[in-house]
């Protein structure tokens, strides 16, 4: 399924897309994944809103939206992306996945047959970092491809 954002824009190499959020209630975070949701042409950081496979990965939230609203807002899509969310299991040069819990996993986790995550790599760690988030996140620069 293809979808189609408002608008594009391009700088230093990285590419966003403005893009309407799912009215779900579920925050976002920057350096989060956006999946397409199920939802006429949204986004939602929820995997479960976007079905059990989804609808494919949109990009990396560039803000917090705590309104969890339907709001437009920039995904970037593209590039390196300075400060994203990543399981604590990620290492330099692994290659990333969305997975459930509003983070990027890589394939070395143990993913089982109810695991919703993403079948296809999006992106590449490139320097991990000090956990954070009260040892439950990392926070990565990563590559988007």
């Amino acid at each position: 399924m293809a979808f189609s954002a408002t608008a594009a824009q391009f700088t230093d190499g990285k590419q966003y897309m403005y893009v309407l959020q799912e009215s779900s209630g579920v925050k976002t975070y920057c350096g989060a994944p956006a999946v397409w949701s199920q939802v006429n042409y949204t986004v939602t950081p929820d995997i479960s809103d976007a079905g059990s496979l989804g609808e494919g990965f949109a990009g990396v939230f560039t803000m917090y939206n705590a309104d969890a609203d339907c709001t437009y807002l920039w995904v970037q899509t593209k590039g390196m992306v300075a400060c994203a969310l990543v399981s604590t299991t990620i290492a330099a040069f692994d290659l990333l996945y969305a997975g459930p819990e509003d983070v990027f996993e890589s394939r070395s986790q143990d993913f089982d047959s109810t695991s919703e995550a993403y079948p296809d790599a999006v992106g590449m760690a490139f320097i991990a970092k000090e956990a954070g988030f009260s040892g439950v996140h990392s926070a990565a620069e990563i590559v988007l491809f």
